[in-house]
């Protein structure tokens, strides 16, 4: 469940990672890029469409978030949201499809991306998985989740050195108090429980 909740806070209210940046000063700031709607008419259906998909609605959410697509097929948040609407479905090649064709038209995306890459872990293909979220942190290194997600992939596969390293670069990039934060503080006490229990 770990994954899901990760790929739901991609297009939830967490604003404290999702679309923020850390200054060197220790000061955060929001950013909008790939986030902001193209058609502001679409603000009120994707506001629902969104509180759906955080109400665990999906079903509700996906068909708000095709209804905006069927009018405005290349409004990028609503096929973010789409993607991960149907990703928490469990349609994982369908919800692959939705991010692949969202990458086709913004290839330098690091949520459509990183969505890519939830949709491959939840597969059990986690090579694939790790690719596809350095491939984001390309696009966008101060991107909390493709850190997260990549350093999950890596415990899986039992590259413990790397899956600290991102994990510990997650809790660098996020404010102590959100949802990935305390995600990844969870997933390193697994792992040190992991490696004490290998040493016995």
């Amino acid at each position: 469940m770990g994954a899901d909740r990760a790929l739901a806070l991609i297009s939830g209210k967490d604003l404290e990672y999702e679309r923020s940046v850390r200054h060197q000063n220790g000061t955060w700031s929001l950013r909008s890029k790939g986030q902001a709607l193209k058609y502001s008419f679409n603000n009120a259906e994707y506001g629902d469409a969104s509180a759906a998909l955080d109400r665990s609605d999906f079903a509700k959410a996906e068909h708000a978030f095709r209804d905006i697509l069927a009018k405005t097929p290349d409004e990028v948040p609503a096929a973010q949201g789409l993607g991960t609407a149907i990703y928490l479905q469990r349609r994982y090649e369908e919800s692959a499809g939705v991010f692949r064709k969202l990458l086709e038209q913004e290839p330098h995306f690091a949520n459509a991306r990183a969505g890519l890459a939830s949709v491959q872990a939840a597969q059990g293909r986690y090579t694939d998985s790790i690719e596809q979220y350095s491939l984001a942190l390309g696009d966008d290194p101060t991107f909390a989740l493709s850190y997260y997600g990549r350093g999950v992939s890596y415990a899986r596969i039992g590259k413990r050195v790397e899956a600290e390293a991102d994990l510990k670069k997650t809790l660098d990039l996020l404010p102590a108090t959100a949802d990935l934060a305390t995600m990844a503080r969870e997933q390193l006490a697994a792992l040190a429980k992991q490696s004490a229990g290998a040493r016995n």
